[in-house]
């Protein structure tokens, strides 16, 4: 990937993406830079720096990103923590809410949205079948967060 960085805006990053066979490797960092060649030609350069940069691309393009700056996966969460605050929900519930806020598109099912498996792992939502019944649907709960002594989530 190559971002700006964060910390010199006239320089720019060659940041490894996503590698999961071998360790990661460095980065590398240019400059660009416009020279005049024959016939008065304006042209852009890339100048490479020597040394390596130490940054991941997740760092470069978290620093980039203002601390304001809400994620779709982030506007599900705060959706799930409010729906599911009372009791567990039905799927099919949360699906049809979802579609009504505008978080979920009309005919995609919950499991394919990314937003909503994200924010489910971040809140450790586990997906339970309905009690009492093998033709019910699946549900959706909060984790118990255990409590302190005055009430208060640990």
């Amino acid at each position: 990937v190559v971002v700006e960085d964060p910390e010199d805006k006239g320089r720019s990053l060659f940041l490894h993406a996503k590698n999961n066979l071998a360790p990661a490797p460095q980065g590398l960092a240019f400059r660009k830079t416009q020279t005049i060649i024959e016939g008065d030609i304006v042209t852009s350069l890339a100048e490479w720096e020597s040394e390596p940069v130490d940054l991941t691309a997740n760092q470069a393009m978290g620093e980039t990103k203002s601390s304001n700056e809400r994620t779709a996966t982030d506007e599900v969460e705060d959706f799930l923590l409010e729906e599911l605050a009372v009791g567990p929900r039905s799927v099919k519930e949360i699906e049809a809410e979802a579609r009504e806020a505008g978080l979920l598109e009309p005919n995609k099912p919950i499991g394919q949205s990314k937003s909503f498996r994200s924010a489910r792992a971040r809140l450790g939502i586990k997906p339970e079948k309905s009690l009492g019944s093998m033709a019910g649907g699946w549900v959706w709960k909060l984790p118990k967060v255990p409590l302190g002594p005055e009430g208060a989530p640990l």
